[in-house]
């Protein structure tokens, strides 16, 4: 197997989809190799696709609603309509919820560069707060 091999911003999103549609019970990484094999033309090493954010984002979300997932079928929808409705408000909140995502990386993106214009180094970013003195 070839060594550090780029993978496409296309190919990524296409891998996190797939872990966000698994249904086949608990994820492991070498489930994930596996799904990304077809997608990549070559099966991938653990370390290779969790060094992508949204890929190691993505398989932590999924494993942790898994885990948190009742065991068996989760009940289905009545009729069409209320399918409907249900994936329209689904929809909505995925929406806003990337909105909220974009906008917290631009605020983010904003504050590393004034910190690094002011000298601030990751160590004094990564302090711990201050203890507080309270009377008892």
């Amino acid at each position: 197997m070839a060594r550090n091999r780029h993978i496409k911003p296309e190919q990524v999103v296409t891998i996190v989809n797939a872990i966000h549609t698994w249904d086949r019970g608990a994820i492991a990484w070498d489930d994930v190799c596996k799904l990304a094999k077809p997608v990549l033309g070559y099966l991938p090493s653990r370390s290779g696709l969790s060094s992508h954010a949204d890929i190691q984002a993505a398989f932590s979300a999924r494993k942790k609603n898994l885990a948190q997932q009742p065991e068996g079928k989760m009940p289905s929808p009545g009729s069409l309509a209320d399918a409907s409705r249900m994936l329209a408000a689904r929809d909505a909140e995925i929406s806003a919820l990337k909105k909220l995502v974009d906008e917290y990386r631009d605020k983010f993106d904003r504050w590393r560069y004034n910190a690094m214009l002011h000298n601030v180094t990751i160590d004094r970013l990564d302090a711990p707060l201050p203890q507080i003195a309270r009377r008892k």
